[in-house]
């Protein structure tokens, strides 16, 4: 997997960070609607999506660690609410119930769920943060 490489001063980044957190949910996820193909712009989803949050968690961990932790001041509240908000939703049998779509098949046909990766996903995200526990 490549890792960002980015500068602190690139005005790119900066617009794509404050994209990502305005879209950040009270609750602490993330949930985007699978309208958002057909309409060439952002939907939500109306809640937050355990699988969706982790992808999103995932990426900016990733990016965190590709660029050295330069953002840590900036994304540390957003990523540990992200992860408070997986922790709660987590079932007592250890899963999460997550219904929403992660894949687009065919636009206003159909929609994939993949339950596996759903897990798993939000088990690497939070094995990333609790490898780099000391930094949030």
């Amino acid at each position: 997997m490549a890792l960002v490489q980015a500068e602190l001063t690139d005005s790119s980044t900066e617009k794509s960070l404050d994209y990502i957190l305005i879209k950040q949910n009270s609750d602490g996820g993330w949930g985007e609607s699978p309208a958002s193909f057909s309409a060439q712009q952002y939907v939500a989803l109306g809640k937050s999506s355990p699988a969706q949050t982790a992808l999103v968690l995932f990426g900016l961990l990733n990016f965190l660690k590709g660029e050295k932790f330069q953002h840590i001041d900036t994304l540390r509240a957003p990523i540990n609410s992200a992860v408070n908000y997986l922790l709660s939703t987590q079932m007592s049998g250890g899963l999460w119930n997550d219904i929403s779509y992660v894949g687009v098949v065919f636009p206003q046909i159909q929609y994939a769920r993949y339950p596996v990766f759903q897990e798993a996903i939000i088990l690497m995200a939070l094995g990333m943060y609790n490898g780099n526990i000391d930094s949030f």
